[in-house]
């Protein structure tokens, strides 16, 4: 684990997760019979969007607060099986959403250990929400469940999905 890394998970404490926006669709050619009756195949994909700095302090500034919000965008899809692996497959469900996790520091945090801490921290923090939103979602729109994988790290602390969940 880097340096930068373990003084970020030092300094930043999570406060709050909420959701920044939100969309599911199902294409207007499908309903939820038809989707549940089609073998689908799952694309998917994560990424930090940015990292805001919010300075406050109380009335006479003796005592400074950072705090951080990182919007974090994860996004998934359901496609034919059988075109899964064509240029552009047509969608049969859209699930999207990007999300602001929330930290709070009592010290300023470098870019670096910022940057260390998005890759590593931020997602695993969010994950839970996300895999919320997903099951809600195809529960009040009558499609089966999709799977959302769990949040797995590799070795060098770099994440991933795991699929056999």
């Amino acid at each position: 684990m880097s340096e930068d890394l373990k003084q970020a998970q030092t300094l930043l404490h999570i406060t709050d997760v909420h959701v920044r926006q939100s969309a599911f669709m199902i294409a207007s050619q499908e309903n939820f019979i038809s989707i549940n009756r089609v073998k689908k195949a799952r694309q998917s994909y994560n990424s930090m969007v940015k990292i805001e700095e919010i300075i406050s302090s109380n009335d006479d500034e003796s005592e400074k607060r950072f705090n951080y919000i990182f919007t974090y965008a994860v996004g998934l899809r359901l496609v034919r099986e059988e075109e899964q692996h064509a240029e552009s497959p047509d969608a049969l469900v859209v699930v999207e959403a990007e999300f602001d996790a929330c930290y709070l520091s009592h010290s300023e945090v470098t870019k670096q250990q910022l940057d260390a801490f998005s890759q590593n921290n931020v997602g695993y923090h969010v994950w839970p929400y996300w895999r919320e939103l997903v099951q809600s979602s195809c529960a009040k729109s009558g499609i089966n469940h999709i799977r959302v994988p769990f949040y797995k790290f590799l070795k060098d602390k770099k994440y991933i999905l795991k699929e056999d969940d």
